[in-house]
């Protein structure tokens, strides 16, 4: 689709015209016109979780207004939220000012309200979700965690209770009656949610990278100390992490030893890759081989 409507002038047709004669195509079985869904853009091995890979396969679609423009052809995108400041830049700009978009989030009530009426409609009525625990369990502070963990996203916050639910008739499956859930039984599903989803989401290379850095916050040079590396080694692997999403720029802090100008500050951005590192849940111990020039430098 995205090589008809970008490259077709060069075989001799106007991809404008193309939609127009779709749209007319469909009115003859009384349609009123043609809404095209595009999603999960960022999870194809195309794009492999890269906000640059993924900006970079779209933007050809995006930056041809005329094609968002045919009367009774609707574009509807879903995509990664990474890539709106990769649009806003100057390297593949998107007139979004002539673009219907919005930055969907949803709330904690929200999200409350999700697995209240969910776990009623399961239970005809006969619980809310917190029924399903025990009565020394602050069950604010859980949904809190698991809504941190999903990334606020509805539908790992349902993966995640699938999750812990399962975990636990695992670990109860002798017991004679019915066990409601404990704070182990959530800490337990967590950490087996979060060893199987990033494997899901993060291809092994980076993985690899950012669990052997085993840290939540850190600079240049520390990747460089960790993988014993140059500076613009340690600058690639920052990029690669940072378009996958795993970590973010915070700010900068002062130099080592008060020397130098500020250096950059990176954070894990991702919860569940965050929870690996803090739990320990996953951990690299080959050794690492430095590069043969490798001398440490300020960032």
């Amino acid at each position: 689709m995205k090589e008809i409507l970008t490259e077709s002038e060069d075989k001799g047709f106007d991809s404008v015209l193309v939609l127009r004669n779709l749209v007319r195509f469909a009115g003859i079985f009384d349609f009123s016109g043609i809404a095209l869904l595009i999603d999960k853009v960022d999870e194809t091995s195309a794009t492999n979780n890269s906000a640059d890979q993924t900006a970079a396969m779209i933007h050809p679609l995006l930056a041809r207004v005329q094609l968002m423009e045919v009367s009774g052809f609707g574009w509807i995108f879903f995509l990664w939220t990474a890539v709106k400041g990769i649009f806003e830049g100057s390297e593949r700009p998107v007139r979004l000012d002539k673009l219907g978009y919005a930055t969907v989030t949803w709330d904690d009530k929200f999200f409350s309200l999700m697995l209240d009426r969910r776990t009623e409609y399961f239970s005809d009525k006969r619980f809310p979700w917190a029924g399903f625990f025990r009565s020394e369990v602050d069950i604010a502070a859980t949904l809190a965690l698991i809504v941190k963990v999903s990334m606020r996203s509805p539908r790992e916050v349902i993966r995640i209770m699938d999750v812990i639910v399962r975990e636990h008739d695992i670990v109860h499956a002798d017991s004679e009656k019915s066990e409601m859930l404990t704070a182990e039984s959530i800490e337990i599903g967590l950490d087996v949610y979060v060893t199987d989803r990033i494997g899901t989401i993060y291809g092994d290379r980076l993985l690899a990278q950012i669990f052997r850095l085993n840290r939540t916050s850190f600079t240049n040079k520390d990747v460089q100390r960790v993988f014993r590396v140059g500076a613009q080694s340690a600058r690639t692997r920052i990029q690669s992490w940072e378009s996958a999403g795993i970590i973010k720029l915070i700010g900068t802090k002062s130099a080592e030893g008060g020397l130098g100008r500020p250096v950059n500050e990176y954070s894990v951005a991702d919860a569940r890759i965050e929870r690996v590192m803090q739990r320990q849940l996953i951990t690299y111990d080959t050794p690492i081989v430095p590069e043969a020039d490798f001398v440490e430098t300020d960032d």
